[in-house]
């Protein structure tokens, strides 16, 4: 008789070294323009917003690659102001279930023109906080967005990047 789980993750196949793990970082980059947040937003392959993430390169720090990846991807350059968190998801490449561990850093932007990676990134663009939700955005960043949001408002961001009018 085969057994049944209750929940999917507690499976043996989906415990940990039993499918390919990948880590990598990303950057929540924000501004103040005219009494509101605004987010750096990419737009992916797939057609859903997100923010800038990938892999961490060897002896390379998680805050290194997200400030990395946020220029490569993006053209803006950020400085990490506090960590947002970590975020976990599971995916299939090539036939193959892969765990995926990305962590976030809320950062501010420092300089550069937004333009997207050829190649990797259909479009970056600002998004005022208040257009979040209209957006087409994995479920996983909106809860970020609201941490970052009460990070910023609450003043538990490390300072940096005044408002620009």
């Amino acid at each position: 008789m085969q057994k049944a789980y209750l929940y999917p993750y507690f499976h043996p196949v989906h415990q940990k070294g039993l499918e390919n793990e990948e880590h990598s970082a990303g950057g929540v980059v924000v501004r103040r323009r005219n009494g509101s947040w605004e987010f750096l937003a990419i737009k992916d392959r797939f057609g859903r917003w997100s923010f800038p993430k990938g892999h961490r390169e060897a002896g390379e720090s998680a805050e290194e690659t997200a400030r990395r990846e946020v220029e490569e991807e993006t053209g803006v350059r950020g400085e990490v102001v506090a960590r947002l968190g970590r975020i976990r998801y599971f995916f299939t490449r090539e036939g193959r279930r892969i765990r995926k561990t990305v962590e976030w850093y809320l950062m501010r932007e420092k300089g550069g023109t937004p333009r997207p990676q050829a190649g990797e990134i259909e479009e970056v663009s600002w998004i005022r906080a208040e257009e979040i939700d209209s957006l087409s955005i994995y479920p996983q960043l909106r809860d970020l967005i609201r941490r970052a949001l009460k990070m910023l408002e609450g003043g538990k961001a490390r300072e940096g990047g005044g408002e620009k009018k």
